[in-house]
């Protein structure tokens, strides 16, 4: 795996990243019927990700991406958080739904 460094920051992440999507499960209108993996199923292929070198996580809170954030946060406690560098997002809100928006997050991760 090759590494760049993240803009000013001093991390060094994956050119690779790996994004949540595929780990979803329940229906979510985005995705093909063959994507639906459980908890377990999630943790492995992110294991295994990061086993290959990957360290950098894609996720987003917004509700049509399920579990995702929960999985995420699953892995991370699971492999160690400061093992990883994760990226999230959310859609537009006003300054208040933001705040609660990154709260969740943060309780999700």
């Amino acid at each position: 795996m090759k590494y760049r460094r993240l803009g000013n920051t001093g991390l060094m992440v994956s050119e690779i990243g790996f994004g949540t999507i595929p780990i979803l499960q329940g229906s979510v209108p985005v995705l093909p019927d063959y994507y639906n993996l459980s908890e377990d199923q999630a943790l492995d292929v992110m294991t295994h990700a990061f086993l290959l070198g990957c360290n950098l996580y894609d996720t987003a809170i917004v509700p049509e991406y399920g579990d995702a954030e929960l999985k995420l946060g699953k892995f991370a406690a699971r492999i160690g958080r400061n093992r990883i560098v994760i990226s999230d997002k959310t859609r537009f809100y006003d300054g208040n739904e933001m705040y609660q928006a990154v709260q969740t997050s943060c309780e999700n991760l």
